[in-house]
């Protein structure tokens, strides 16, 4: 059916800043839809005196071409206010606005203009289909984080549009002109705001599905965290608006009454504000990672990551991966290895998969790719748990597990450093969850165990609880698994990589308990001058990769989270010529908890002779805070496997209805939050050069302190109590 005279009118707005190369693209596309489908049709640009030449561009342009028009806006710089100036001078019945960047586009115009005939207002939107192919290109975490946001859009204003926040839209000039006095948000929530007023206003509104495309040219100039605290700021004052306490005296009347009262139907005040605050804060704490991420994955050398991708470029070199690369020419360096072998200490079939990364990805693109894929290992760790312990957790206990693990401090030094305990914790607990679905799948545990023990070494002291539980098929997976580390070793490195690690590079870490070298084995400080002078641009921090020069953004933390390197550190405050090793304590304290652990197995074996799947999910979870608080390289890092208990901590408090002992629970909870706050290092509260007392004590012992806890609390929870109280009855409580 053909347009009739007014449905072809439309004025296009498009707000700029710093867009020129994209204008020159966009301007055209949206005139070739006009001529195209025969529309009465004007371009608005509104620029916010752009620095890249846009105002020459635009000024030259509007003189070439009738339908254009031009608004220059007077500082500051403004989103929302580029986007009502240029719905105010808009002079057509329908109006479109469309971002500059090309990521939307302009030939769904007309299909557009042609659901104006039982519309108000139509959105292009991202998710009304499969929310992650409508984002062409776009990184899964910003993708997962806008869902949320949109989710907590819609609960907070009570739209029903999946995509409330998109830039390109049509509406009748008369739905702003109807709203345009209530519109106050700045930033990208005045769309947001837009739509709420219009649905407020009696608009209808609908979606169709689009691409969101890339951008070619130019950066985006949104800033997460000030949009953040926008968006924020708007859904707090919308919520409030839904409630009778908050509404002002003439507002909206008998209508707005009874929408009030399908609102709160069924729900208490203290509910609806509990949820509307956990989801507020939830997603607070997920733009907070994200912008954590930004921080430490754009410019800066994540030492630990470093490591890893540096001997990937080793072995793409035909260099050896043990032995520092700075003295190659080109030199292949980690930025922070300063002895005559490298910061690499794992077995070298780990440094396969980062050879393929290093000749795949620059090193810049290799850290996204990895911080993400590292969440993504932490998430399903978080999943399998929730899984195996059988736990239905409700909207808000999901919300406060996202709250927990995206505030959780040792996650920021997991970020800043790029680890590889994320990886760790999803092979050591996809065994266990292998171990408590049944005697046929304890060899595949066993043979998860040992990749687990491929990338932390001490996992392999498992195989002692292997044989105090006389589970000999989980042994048997585990040798299995260590042949295929073997194997695997030899066809894509050669025997004689093996053999070297085995006889000298392994006795050489043991020895030392880390990197660390004897003085006589660091290299000349001419060395690492040259490098600096010829790659560090006269920066002593850092260095390059792909010829792009990183910086070492650090954070200030306490490293230790061993039981045993705390020891040695009190030892050493009494003597600081007693050299103890921690793989020595680690094996003495191990050799003490043993026979502790015997018995106690034994004695909660006489209560519960046959563990169901969640007790033998937790037993083996327990083992694995064994083994993360005896081990002797256990770092602030590795807490993060501490995070899929909040899971247990809120799924099984004390007044659901299938809920934990209050003792376990209550030493749990202790534990979490224990592990959760920032230690003073970072605080500020103490420095090396003057540290005190009380807070070098906490800072060496919370970690551990967190890992004795939960380890307490879980046989408690096996033996029902029964360890400490003869008068408990009933089985145990989980």
């Amino acid at each position: 059916m053909p347009f009739k005279t007014m449905e072809k009118e439309l004025s296009v707005v498009i707000p700029t800043y710093n867009e020129k190369k994209n204008l020159q693209i966009l301007i055209p596309k949206i005139l070739a839809v006009f001529r195209k489908n025969q529309l009465d049709g004007e371009i608005i640009v509104v620029d916010d005196r752009s620095g890249d030449g846009s105002f020459e561009y635009l000024s030259e342009q509007v003189k070439l071409i009738p339908e254009l028009k031009v608004i220059f806006r007077d500082p500051p710089p403004s989103l929302a206010g580029a986007w009502f100036e240029g719905f105010e001078a808009a002079s057509k019945k329908y109006v479109a606005s469309i971002d500059a960047d090309l990521c939307y586009e302009p030939e769904l115009l007309p299909v557009m203009l042609k659901k104006m005939k039982d519309f108000d207002m139509v959105i292009g939107s991202r998710y009304v289909n499969n929310r992650f192919s409508m984002m062409k290109g776009k990184p899964v975490f910003p993708v997962l984080l806008s869902i949320i946001s949109q989710f907590i859009t819609r609960l907070a204003t009570g739209l029903t549009v999946y995509d409330t926040s998109s830039g390109f839209r049509l509406f009748k000039k008369k739905v702003f002109n109807a709203i345009k006095d209530k519109l106050k948000t700045k930033g990208n929530t005045f769309l947001i705001e837009f739509s709420f007023y219009a649905k407020e206003n009696g608009a209808r509104i609908m979606e169709i599905p689009i691409e969101y495309g890339e951008r070619i040219y130019g950066a985006t100039k949104l800033k997460i965290s000030r949009e953040g605290f926008r968006y924020l700021r708007f859904i707090i004052k919308t919520f409030l608006r839904h409630l009778p306490l908050f509404r002002k005296s003439g507002d909206g009347g008998a209508t707005n009454a009874a929408h009030a009262n399908n609102t709160l139907r069924g729900r208490s005040l203290f509910k609806i504000i509990a949820a509307s605050g956990l989801s507020a804060l939830l997603l607070f704490s997920l733009i907070r990672l994200y912008g954590n991420i930004n921080r430490f994955g754009q410019d800066g050398v994540q030492r630990d990551f470093s490591v890893y991708y540096t001997a990937g470029q080793s072995l793409n070199a035909g260099f050896p991966i043990y032995q520092n690369g700075i003295v190659r020419e080109p030199p292949i360096w980690d930025g922070n290895a300063i002895y005559t072998y490298s910061r690499f200490i794992y077995p070298p079939l780990v440094a396969v998969p980062f050879e393929l990364m290093a000749n795949m990805m620059t090193y810049g693109t290799a850290k996204f790719f990895w911080l993400y894929f590292s969440l993504a290992c932490l998430l399903a760790s978080i999943f399998i748990t929730i899984r195996a312990l059988k736990l239905k957790l409700r909207f808000w206990q999901c919300a406060a597990v996202g709250i927990y693990a995206s505030l959780f401090f040792p996650l920021l030094t997991f970020i800043a450093l790029g680890q590889i305990d994320a990886l760790t914790l999803l092979l050591a607990l996809t065994a266990i969850s292998l171990a408590s679905s049944g005697s046929r799948r304890e060899m595949a545990s066993g043979f998860f165990w040992a990749f687990a023990t491929l990338i932390k070494l001490h996992i392999g002291l498992v195989v002692l609880f292997f044989i105090l539980r006389k589970q000999w098929k989980m042994l048997a997976g585990y040798l299995l698994g260590g042949a295929t580390i073997v194997v695997l070793t030899v066809l894509f490195l050669g025997p004689n990589i093996l053999g070297n690690y085995l006889t000298k590079e392994l006795p050489r870490f043991v020895q030392n308990g880390s990197e660390n070298g004897p003085a006589e084995a660091k290299l000349p400080e001419s060395y690492f001058a040259k490098y600096y002078s010829e790659y560090g641009l006269g920066h002593p921090d850092g260095f390059a990769k792909d010829g792009h020069w990183f910086k070492d953004v650090k954070i200030s933390f306490s490293p230790n989270a061993s039981l045993s390197r705390f020891i040695v550190l009190r030892l050493q405050d009494i003597n600081k010529n007693w050299q103890i090793s921690a793989s020595l304590i680690s094996f003495l304290l191990l050799a003490f908890f043993l026979p502790l652990a015997f018995l106690g197995l034994k004695k909660i074996r006489m209560k519960t002779p046959q563990f169901s799947p969640e007790q033998e999910f937790l037993y083996w979870y327990a083992v694995l805070m064994v083994l993360l608080l005896l081990g002797p390289l256990t770092w602030v890092m590795n807490t993060i496997w501490l995070i899929p208990l909040a899971a247990l901590a809120v799924g099984r408090h004390p007044w659901s209805s299938d809920k934990m002992h209050p003792i376990p629970w209550f030493m749990l909870v202790v534990a979490l939050i224990l592990a959760f706050v920032p230690d003073c290092m970072y605080l500020g509260w103490r420095d090396f050069a003057s540290p005190s007392w009380g807070c070098k004590m906490l800072d060496s012992s919370k970690y551990t302190f967190s890992e004795l806890l939960i380890i307490a609390s879980i046989w408690l929870q096996l033996g029902g109590l029964s360890l400490f109280d003869k008068k408990e009855k009933g089985g145990s409580h989980l």
